[in-house]
């Protein structure tokens, strides 16, 4: 473990507490050594990527939903009595979503969920610009009441200095991306990297 990753998981500790934290890194354990590839989703990857803020549940992508669950619910883990892609970790009491890897959840959702590929990972976040088109696709579909969604992209762009110019974000948001990187400079001393020449 180097020292950023050090500090990320003291940040994950911190602002979740040790047992969401614990829940999450323990799922994914479960998972992983079961052969089943997971990522962290949600709030817990926008603190793995830089913004400790506060979570009360975890979001796992897996690439097979109904086999994750069968597993899970095999390992000790209670069927979630208010969602039904998700569990409740047996010694935290903590919900674990189960997100579909390749597909949305709704209809009109623009930006899939990513595949995860390797099944030895353990609490491995989607990346940055993954993180961040789920987060604005999330917010598009519901503005009155995913604000939260939009705040972490702010907040993951004020924190880690991202450019203008992310590759990799989801071309349904990179407008948006722009339009609040732009507010940013606009308003911030602390202002993002400028856009490379």
């Amino acid at each position: 473990m180097n020292a950023r990753t050090l500090i990320e998981a003291m940040n994950l500790w911190e602002a979740s507490g040790s047992n969401i934290a614990s829940a999450a890194k323990e799922t994914s354990e479960v998972l992983a050594h079961n052969g089943i590839p997971n990522l962290v989703a949600g709030g817990i990857a926008v603190q793995l990527h830089g913004y400790a803020r506060f979570t009360n549940d975890v979001d796992l992508v897996v690439a097979d939903i109904e086999k994750a669950h069968s597993l899970l619910l095999s390992k000790g883990f209670r069927q979630s009595l208010l969602k039904a892609l998700a569990v409740v970790h047996p010694m935290f009491k903590v919900t674990i979503d189960l997100l579909p890897g390749g597909k949305s959840l709704e209809v009109r959702s623009q930006v899939p969920f990513p595949v995860p590929r390797d099944a030895t990972a353990i609490l491995q976040p989607v990346t940055m610009e993954e993180l961040i088109g789920l987060k604005l696709d999330s917010y598009v579909r519901a503005t009155a009441t995913r604000g939260q969604d939009k705040a972490d992209v702010e907040k993951l762009i004020i924190n880690n200095r991202l450019p203008r110019e992310l590759p990799g974000i989801h071309p349904a948001m990179v407008d948006l991306y722009h339009q609040i990187w732009d507010a940013i400079a606009a308003e911030t001393s602390v202002q993002p990297n400028p856009p490379q020449s």
